[in-house]
């Protein structure tokens, strides 16, 4: 969408309610933009960055969000249905009441993030890191694959309390997961592995 060789950079951009579904967006600069609404059904997103965007109820359907960067978005009710995440990097993320189901999730950090009634029906994890991430109504059923060893926070209602790895995957397990510690830790998705 932008020059030949230039990345689209909609930087703080106001694009409540597009619908860019099917979109080429490789390496889109979305940084603090309004998509409130947004449908993104199908669309390539892989390495773009949407830090600090406002993503409430957007659609990421079917989406490819390879090594996007979604720190501290606020998306509650965001629907990542089907949707490629390989690397994606959601750091302090409000993710209250996401719909991950049927996601394939890769190397994925939702660490620190608010994943309050979350769904992740039917989602596979390979290595996906929840540390620190605040719990409460997970709906897991057929999900499975590797997490990333860790501690969270589960939220009873009447107060959030720590939970240590293996409460975190009973909790999992509790949701509906056949889940499991993967072996080892993934480099941070901040760090490229290939510097070509």
């Amino acid at each position: 969408m932008g020059a030949e060789g230039e990345r689209l950079s909609l930087v703080g951009a106001d694009l409540r309610g597009v619908d860019l579904s099917g979109a080429f967006l490789l390496g889109a600069y979305l940084y603090e933009a309004n998509l409130d609404g947004a449908r993104f059904v199908g669309a390539n997103l892989g390495n773009s960055g949407l830090s600090g965007a406002s993503l409430r109820g957007v659609d990421f359907t079917n989406a490819h969000l390879g090594k996007a960067e979604l720190n501290k978005v606020i998306a509650p009710d965001a629907n990542f249905t089907a949707a490629i995440l390989l690397r994606t990097e959601s750091y302090k993320a409000d993710l209250n009441g996401a719909i991950f189901d049927g996601a394939t999730m890769t190397k994925t950090w939702l660490a620190k993030s608010d994943l309050h009634s979350c769904s992740l029906r039917r989602a596979s994890f390979d290595r996906v890191s929840v540390g620190e991430a605040t719990f409460r109504h997970l709906v897991a059923d057929g999900a499975h694959g590797t997490l990333v060893r860790g501690s969270a926070y589960l939220d009873s209602g009447s107060g959030v309390t720590s939970i240590g790895p293996d409460q975190l995957l009973a909790y999992f397990e509790e949701a509906g997961a056949r889940v499991t510690f993967s072996v080892g830790s993934p480099r941070p998705p901040w760090i490229d592995e290939d510097p070509s």
